[in-house]
């Protein structure tokens, strides 16, 4: 059974990694550690974090213009929706993506 309050103390915290042990899977920054130093300036109040993976995408309209090739980006599933970040390798920009749960 989900413990929201768990969950909820591990955002708070920004602790990611307590997360993944939650969920029993590996935790594993190769190419997004800018991405989770900033994720929790990109949740709203209240939210929390439920899951979260990264993935490699290929360049597109929505990517850093000052990144080149495929981006790393972190997938974060909250109480509220999935939020997708890229940070640019050469500049402080971040790109984002957001997706509401009624949405999908």
């Amino acid at each position: 059974m989900l413990d929201l309050e768990e969950y909820r103390a591990l955002t708070q915290k920004g602790n990611w990694k307590g997360i993944c042990d939650v969920n029993s899977v590996p935790f594993d920054t190769f190419g997004t550690k800018k991405e989770f130093r900033v994720l929790s300036d990109y949740l709203e109040e209240q939210e929390v974090v439920l899951a979260i993976t990264s993935g490699v995408m290929s360049q597109s309209d929505t990517s850093n213009s000052f990144d080149f090739g495929a981006n790393t980006w972190v997938i974060a599933l909250t109480n509220e929706r999935f939020l997708l970040l890229d940070c640019a390798m050469l500049t402080g920009s971040t790109d984002t993506q957001s997706i509401r749960l009624d949405r999908v």
